[in-house]
């Protein structure tokens, strides 16, 4: 069931193929975000689904892309983000 006609059901999913009209792109361009963020949707039956903290992360590098930067530095800018914070 959908929560507030964000897409995301009461379990925190959302539907791939939704992700194309929240970010206004075609399929082929959000799946080749899901594989530069390392991101492997959860199958359930013909379906595919991204969870709560796949979909945070897919938002930050959307809103990223629009403040003009680009999915390579977003995701280098994640990983020195996740060095620093295992040191």
């Amino acid at each position: 069931m959908d929560e507030g006609g964000s897409g995301i059901e009461r379990t925190g999913r959302l539907q791939v193929k939704k992700l194309t009209v929240r970010y206004s792109l075609g399929k082929t361009a959000v799946y080749r975000r899901m594989k530069a963020l390392g991101i492997k949707p959860e199958r359930i039956g013909n379906r595919s689904y991204v969870n709560q903290a796949q979909i945070s992360l897919l938002d930050a590098l959307h809103t990223f892309i629009q403040n003009k930067g680009t999915t390579a530095e977003f995701v280098f800018l994640r990983s020195q983000d996740l060095d620093a914070s295992d040191t």
